[in-house]
């Protein structure tokens, strides 16, 4: 299941503010990542999609697709942790759905949606 990124993006907020350690460090952290819309062949905009355990690790700048237990695709640019459930598919041989979402991130404002 997808979330919108407005309400998600305030739920984390909500999550991020009480639970905050006492030497003012969180112990959560926001995945963002941009969906892979399949049906329509394009990436969505960036968008909460999770809140992770632990500390936020800083940008990694790398880009990786992540795939979710539902077979759902997420490209990120700068995160190399994601929710523990979701596997790396970065390097997944065509065809398949990391090899498409990267295609479409490669051609910049021609692969996302609304484009």
């Amino acid at each position: 299941m997808r979330w919108h990124a407005l309400p998600l993006l305030a739920l984390a907020a909500s999550a991020l503010l009480p639970l905050v350690a006492c030497d003012g460090k969180a112990r959560l952290h926001a995945f963002t990542a941009r969906f892979w819309n399949a049906s329509e062949g394009c990436l969505e905009s960036e968008a909460v999609v999770d809140v992770i355990d632990g500390s936020d690790p800083g940008e990694c700048p790398r880009t990786q697709c992540w795939v979710t237990p539902a077979g759902d695709a997420y490209v990120t640019t700068d995160a190399c942790v994601a929710p523990l459930d979701f596997r790396d598919g970065t390097h997944d041989p065509a065809p398949s759905i990391c090899a498409d979402a990267l295609e479409a991130l490669a051609a910049g404002e021609d692969g996302s949606c609304g484009a």
